[in-house]
């Protein structure tokens, strides 16, 4: 199996893993969500709320983090439509015209789970008279397919400049760490929206990893 193949592996057993967790969210229901909805494994993320509690204050820096994650998105898409304009062409940036459809897919993910609800979060959030669904967290989706495919890119133009990529990745990391654990502690969604956050994010990545490797050609250590 060569490394596309690996990766679009990979993809379908994350996205499989996220619907399982789905299915799974029809067992253990108790009403423990805000203003007493109905919650799926609700022994597991009762038990992880009643540890983080809910605090509003560092949802707001999650939030922070989500306008981080767009700066980063539109910087590639200003530097691909730079490119673009300039040359007419995008032949030098198509690990960069590889997170176009990536980008675009959570859109349907965001669309679908904001008309439909799994499971409503153990508080409401700000601005909120009524509950919502907070499965999966997309914000945190977000920030991880951002933050991820951007380290990808990163080390794809950037790898002639050591310390300046040393320098991003470790800010990328740095962030993807931050995106999950202030998640969790802001506790503003249950346990099991934020794995499933992961596991969708881990599919789009892996989705993006496939791509480039098909389109770039992209070696295992970033070199074309």
């Amino acid at each position: 199996m060569n490394r596309k193949q690996q990766a679009y592996r990979n993809a379908g057993i994350y996205m499989g893993a996220f619907f399982l967790l789905l299915l799974l969210l029809r067992l253990d229901v108790r009403a423990i969500g805000a203003d007493g909805t109905n919650v799926g494994l609700s022994h597991l993320n009762g038990a992880v709320h009643f540890i983080t509690r809910s605090h509003p204050w560092i949802y707001a820096f999650t939030q922070l983090l989500g306008w981080v994650a767009l700066v980063v998105a539109a910087s590639f898409i200003l530097l691909a439509v730079g490119v673009l304009i300039k040359k007419r062409t995008l032949r030098s940036l198509r690990g960069i015209a590889c997170l176009f459809p990536v980008y675009a897919l959570m859109i349907p993910f965001a669309f679908f789970f904001n008309v439909f609800t799994v499971n409503c979060g153990p508080a409401f959030f700000r601005g909120e008279t009524h509950p919502s669904n907070s499965f999966p967290s997309m914000t945190t989706v977000f920030c991880l397919v951002v933050f991820g495919t951007a380290m990808m890119e990163w080390h794809r133009l950037f790898r002639e400049y050591k310390e300046l990529l040393a320098k991003l990745e470790t800010a990328g990391l740095v962030l993807i760490g931050l995106s999950l654990v202030v998640r969790i502690l802001a506790g503003m969604n249950w346990f099991t929206d934020i794995l499933a956050a992961v596991l969708l994010s881990l599919s789009l990545i892996n989705l993006y990893k496939g791509l480039c490797i098909r389109v770039v050609r992209v070696s295992s250590d970033g070199e074309e």
